[in-house]
C-alpha cells in the first residue's frame, strides 16, 4: 500500500480550523502542500462586515461604533451586547484572513458555519465542501474548549463541556467521514493530557482519550497516516498575559509559532511516521518526592526504525546503529518520567556493554530496569541506577547499557566561564573533511562540527553547530535535559583526536559523567577536549560544551573511546556526502 502524501488535490476537514492555532497550522500546510481545506467553526461568517466597522481596528473605538449602531437602531447597549457583536465582528474577520491566507498560499477553502456536535448541520456542510473542493480524505481534528477549575469545583457540566468538543467533536467527524475514506487523520491533544496538569482534569482526560485513540486507529486503518500532536501551550490562543506568567514561573516553555508549526507541518511528510508526538515542556508543577520505600521499575520497549529515523544517519557497515548518546537519553528520559518536575542532571558511570545493532537479528523487545537508590524529598533528588538489556534467541540475557543517574529540581551550578575559543589558523581542519574522509560514518542529522581550530597531543578545540532536529526524528528518544545529538557530535571530537593521532577508528565505551548545566544554546558552539590518556586500546577525555560567552552546558568527563583499525574500512565504506542542512 502506498504511504499517504499530501498533494494540491488532498482535501483535508479541520475542525476549528478557521481561527487561532489550528488556522495557523492549516496556513502553514498551504504554503508547503497548496492542498484543500474544509473549515469547521461554530461562529457565523459573512464576507461584508458593517459598513460603521470597516477600517476600525482599535477595540475600544470599535466597541463605541457599536454602541452608538445599537442605540441607532433603538436597542439597550449594555456590555453583554456590546461585546457579543464585538466577539462576531473579530470572529468575521479572523476567518477572512485565514481564508485569504490560504488562498495566497497556493491552496483552497471553504468554511463551515456548523457546532460539530450538530451531525445534520455538519453533514450539510461537509456535502457542500465535498461539491466545492473534491472527496474529503483527511480530518484535522483541532477544536476543544477549556474549564479550568480545581478538581473540587469541577461541575459535571463542565467535565461535558470540555469533553464534548474534544471527544464527540471526533465522533461526529468520523460519523460524517467514514474511516474507510480517510488517508489522514490528526487530532490536536495536549501536553496536559500526557503529563497532566492542575486545574485540567477534564481536559487532560479528554486529551488521553485522544491519544489512545490515535493508536487504537492507527492499528485498525493501517492504510490511513494518523498523529496525535500534544502541544503544550502556543504564544497564542488560549494562552494570555497572564497565563504566560504563570508558565513563567513554573518553567514551562511556550511554542513560538513558527516554530510549532514548522514541527506540525515536518511531522506530516512523507517518511514520518510518529503516532503521538509531545511538543514543548511539562505541564507540571515543582517535582515532589513523597516518602515511599524504593522501588525497582521494569519498562518494555520495542525499536523500530520506522519509529526513529534518525537512525538511518548512524550506519556503521550498512546497519543503523543506536548511538550511545541515545542510550543516555533512553535511560534519562524514563527517568524523568517516573519523577516528574525533576531534570536529570548528571547520568554517571556510563557503560556501553552490547550496542545495538539493526541488521535483522536485533531483539524484538528491550527491558529498561530502573532500580531507585535515593528519593530525598527535602532536597529534591533522585538517584537511580538504569540498565538495559534484551533476550538472544535461545532466551539468555544480554546487558546492552548501564548507568546511574541524579535528577533533582535545581540545575546543577555551572563550571566557571571557559576562555575565548581559539580562532581558527590556516592548519584548521574542516567538518567537510572528516565527514567524507572516512574519519567519521555520520550521515547529516549527526553532522554538526564546522572546523576545528586546534588539534595536537593535548587535546583539541572545534566549533560545531548542531543541526535541526524535529520531535519526529528524535522519534522514542526525547528527554528534558540530555541532549542526544550535541552529546554525540561532542564525542565525534574524541573520535577525531583518536584517528588523527593513532590511525585506528574508534567508537564510544564508556564515560565518566555526563554533565547537564542547562539547555542547549542556539550555535555556534565550542568544544573542547582535554585527553587524559592514550594507548593501543582507548583513549579517554574529557570534553566540554560552551556557548560564545564561555559558558558551559554540557560535559562529558572520563569520556572512553575503544580503538579498532578494523573499523577503518567500516567508516570508509559509510562516507557521507556533506550536510546541506
Amino acid at each position: 500500500m502506498s504511504e499517504a502524501t499530501i498533494t494540491q488535490q488532498t482535501v483535508l476537514a479541520v475542525s476549528g480550523g478557521a481561527r487561532g492555532i489550528t488556522a495557523q497550522c492549516v496556513i502553514a500546510l498551504a504554503h508547503a502542500f497548496g492542498c484543500r481545506f474544509a473549515l469547521i467553526g461554530r461562529s457565523s461568517y459573512g464576507a461584508q462586515e458593517p459598513a460603521w466597522a470597516a477600517g476600525c481596528h482599535d477595540a475600544r473605538e470599535l466597541k463605541q461604533r457599536i454602541a452608538a449602531d445599537l442605540t441607532q437602531r433603538g436597542e439597550r447597549a449594555t456590555p453583554v451586547a456590546i461585546e457579543r457583536t464585538f466577539r462576531a465582528i473579530e470572529a468575521n474577520r479572523e476567518i477572512h484572513g485565514t481564508l485569504q491566507a490560504i488562498r495566497d498560499a497556493g491552496g483552497q477553502a471553504h468554511y463551515i458555519s456548523a457546532d460539530i456536535s450538530d451531525s445534520a448541520a455538519l453533514q450539510h456542510g461537509l456535502n457542500e465542501a465535498r461539491a466545492a473542493l473534491g472527496p474529503i480524505v483527511g480530518i484535522i481534528h483541532g477544536a476543544g474548549v477549556l474549564a479550568d477549575k480545581l478538581i473540587e469545583q469541577k461541575t459535571a457540566a463542565d467535565f461535558e463541556t470540555v469533553y464534548r468538543a474534544k471527544i464527540g467533536g471526533l465522533h461526529a467527524l468520523l460519523a460524517c467521514i467514514p474511516a474507510e475514506q480517510l488517508r489522514f487523520l490528526v487530532l490536536f491533544s495536549s501536553a496536559a493530557g500526557f503529563y497532566g496538569n492542575i486545574g485540567q482534569s477534564d481536559y487532560a482526560i479528554a486529551n488521553e482519550i485522544l491519544n489512545k485513540f490515535a493508536h487504537a486507529f492507527r492499528h485498525a486503518n493501517p492504510h490511513c497516516r494518523v498523529v496525535a500532536f500534544d502541544w503544550g501551550p502556543w504564544d497564542g490562543g488560549m494562552v494570555t498575559p497572564a497565563l504566560k506568567q504563570l508558565f513563567a514561573q513554573r518553567h514551562i516553555a511556550i511554542i513560538p509559532i513558527d516554530e510549532g508549526t514548522h514541527i506540525f507541518v515536518d511531522a506530516l511528510r512523507p517518511g514520518r511516521n510518529a503516532t503521538q508526538i509531545v511538543v514543548g515542556s511539562p505541564m507540571i508543577g515543582p517535582g515532589e518526592l513523597p516518602e515511599r520505600p524504593l522501588r525497582t521499575f521494569r519498562i518494555e520497549r520495542t525499536l523500530t526504525l520506522a519509529e526513529n529515523l534518525v537512525f538511518n544517519d548512524h550506519v556503521i557497515g550498512g546497519n543503523p546503529v543506536l548511538p550511545t548518546a541515545f542510550a543516555i537519553a533512553w535511560m534519562a528520559g524514563a527517568a524523568e518520567r517516573l519523577v516528574p518536575g525533576l531534570r536529570c542532571v548528571s547520568c554517571d558511570d556510563l557503560r556501553v556493554l552490547k550496542g545495538i545493532v539493526f541488521d535483522g537479528t536485533q531483539a524484538e523487545k528491550y527491558l529498561l530496569e530502573m532500580t531507585e537508590l535515593e528519593r530525598d524529598g527535602a532536597s529534591g533528588v533522585f538517584r537511580a541506577e538504569a540498565r538495559v538489556s534484551s533476550r538472544d534467541t535461545a532466551g539468555r540475557q544480554r546487558y546492552h547499557y548501564s548507568s546511574r543517574l541524579t535528577l533533582q529540581r535545581e540545575p546543577l551550578a555551572p563550571p566557571p566561564l571557559l576562555p575565548p575559543y581559539t580562532i581558527a589558523g590556516p592548519e584548521a581542519i574542516t567538518g567537510d573533511e572528516v565527514y567524507s574522509d572516512g574519519t567519521l560514518f555520520h550521515g547529516t542529522l549527526f553532522q554538526g562540527i564546522e572546523q576545528i581550530a586546534r588539534i595536537d597531543e593535548h587535546g583539541l578545540q572545534m566549533q560545531i553547530t548542531p543541526p535541526r532536529i524535529t520531535p519526529a526524528e528524535l522519534g522514542q528518544f526525547s528527554t528534558l535535559s540530555m541532549d542526544p545529538i550535541l552529546i554525540d557530535m561532542a564525542v565525534q571530537g574524541l573520535v577525531v583526536w583518536a584517528r588523527h593521532y593513532t590511525g585506528a577508528a574508534s567508537l564510544p565505551l564508556a564515560a565518566g559523567s555526563i554533565r547537564h548545566f542547562h539547555a542547549t544554546p542556539a550555535g555556534p558552539l565550542y568544544v573542547t577536549i582535554a585527553v587524559r590518556s592514550s594507548d593501543a586500546q582507548r583513549v579517554i577525555g574529557d570534553i566540554t560544551v560552551a556557548d560564545s560567552a564561555g559558558q558551559i552546558c554540557t560535559q562529558v568527563l572520563a569520556s572512553e573511546v575503544t580503538l579498532s583499525t578494523r573499523l577503518n574500512a567500516l567508516f570508509e565504506s559509510t562516507r557521507q556526502p556533506i550536510s546541506s542542512r
